[in-house]
């Protein structure tokens, strides 16, 4: 197997592991696994990266658009620090935060060709189906499946709110990485013509959002909904709401409803007992007198809990990422991170217009993935955890090298007519010549070479 196949292995098998929570060196501060399967593929990714650029030395590396800020905002964090009671929990914290950088640099630097974008986009939408029918199948068998090897939490889930959680332990985080991706899917799965696969997308759709729903996330499902209306939106402002993108809207939307419908019992006992506005208010509450004692540089990343625990008896932080981010890295980190989401949503949203039919579902995949979790993190802090990050960090390399991919397509379309034109010039030189007596083209001069044929 040649170098360059085993470095795309690794790099599918990186994205691929990022929902799972096979890992090692449990710390109980964070109660996180500091060694993940993902991190491990990613650190054999980057070792064949370093190995073939012979230390960089042979290739010019690039930043990308959100770069600048992704540093600043890990660098303010670090500054945090300085006021962290719990100096390991925040480490832990920025030690996630630059491994999930790592991935979006390794991404934008390597992703030039549709084929390698293809592949990218592939992979992660393999990890959707595998979480979106795990999903499903913990809430159809009542019961987890046995992968606790992989992450999945072992409980049972017969009673009615049971809540489907795939291999993130978590209802909401699950909901999160799901709503991230399934419009990517959704997206493809208007793109594509050729039927097995469009097959296998719908079915990826399907499961995800059958997955989606019996997670019983409310924020979730909130930023799932907002994203398909911006979707269709969109499609009908660049006038591609053609009948065969309507099949693929209508289908998801029928699939929507007859799931819905399926658990609609489930899903008004959600909404009836599950934690009402009265509980974020109170969390709400306790955050602002944090925030305004702490308002440069925070408590610390992840140290919320120990300013809170004492009012309110709850190992949550405040249930919107932005007043946690105000609390923990202060407010010029939160400021940073919202300029943050709003340069990626710029970039994605510029990726939705773009004439070509790949790049353009890719990119509004991806801007209706971040609309939708964007509406999620207002209701709960899911953006810390630090698998979703990577695939909010995944789908940011994704868009910021759209602009290579186009670039490099135009020019290879440019050399292709080139080569044409060269060709039918050729033949056009022949046919004005023509034979000799004796069958040659003796004393034709080749108009792009300049060489005599004897």
């Amino acid at each position: 197997m040649s170098l360059k196949k085993i470095e795309k292995f690794f790099l599918g098998a990186t994205l691929f592991t990022i929902p799972l929570g096979a890992g090692a060196l449990f710390d109980g501060v964070t109660s996180a696994d500091l060694v993940l399967l993902v991190d491990l593929c990613l650190a054999g990714l980057y070792m064949l990266w370093i190995y073939r650029t012979n230390l960089f030395s042979n290739t010019r590396l690039r930043a990308g658009g959100l770069a600048m800020l992704g540093i600043v905002v890990i660098v303010w964090s670090v500054f945090s620090m300085s006021s962290a009671i719990a100096l390991r929990a925040s480490g832990v914290g920025i030690y996630f935060a630059v491994k999930s950088f790592l991935l979006y640099l390794y991404l934008v630097n390597n992703i030039r060709t549709k084929s390698d974008l293809l592949f990218v986009v592939n992979m992660l939408l393999f990890a959707l189906l595998f979480q979106g029918w795990l999903g499903t199948m913990q809430k159809a068998m009542g019961r987890s499946l046995g992968l606790g090897f992989l992450g999945e939490l072992q409980i049972s889930m017969h009673k009615v709110d049971s809540r489907a959680r795939g291999t993130l332990q978590f209802p909401n985080r699950y909901g999160a990485v799901l709503i991230l991706l399934l419009p990517l899917a959704i997206g493809m799965a208007m793109f594509v013509r050729r039927s097995w696969y469009k097959l296998l997308l719908f079915a990826t759709c399907g499961f995800s959002i059958m997955g989606l729903f019996v997670s019983l996330s409310r924020s979730s499902w909130a930023g799932f909904l907002i994203s398909m209306v911006i979707f269709v939106i969109l499609l009908f402002r660049r006038g591609k709401l053609k009948p065969k993108f309507f099949f693929t809207i209508a289908a998801v939307m029928v699939a929507a409803a007859v799931i819905a419908g399926l658990n609609w019992d489930t899903i008004m006992y959600r909404f009836e007992h599950g934690a009402d506005g009265r509980f974020r208010s109170r969390m709400i509450d306790i955050a602002i007198p944090i925030i305004k004692d702490n308002v440069f540089l925070g408590v610390g990343l992840n140290n919320y809990q120990w300013h809170s625990f004492d009012q309110f008896n709850f190992w949550h932080p405040v249930h919107n990422e932005f007043l946690r981010l105000a609390a923990e890295i202060g407010v010029p980190g939160a400021v940073f991170f919202t300029a943050l989401l709003l340069v990626f949503l710029k970039e994605a949203y510029k990726n939705s217009l773009v004439k070509d039919s790949f790049i353009n579902a890719v990119g509004i995949g991806v801007f209706c993935g971040l609309i939708a979790f964007i509406v999620a993190i207002n209701i709960g802090p899911e953006y810390q955890h630090y698998r979703i990050k990577l695939v909010f960090w995944a789908l940011a390399g994704i868009t910021f090298s759209l602009r290579r991919v186009r670039a490099v397509e135009l020019q290879m379309e440019k050399r292709r007519k080139e080569m044409l034109a060269q060709k039918a010039s050729m033949r056009e030189a022949l046919g004005k010549v023509g034979p000799t007596k004796d069958g040659s083209h003796e004393n034709l001069v080749l108009p792009q070479h300049g060489v005599r044929r004897a």
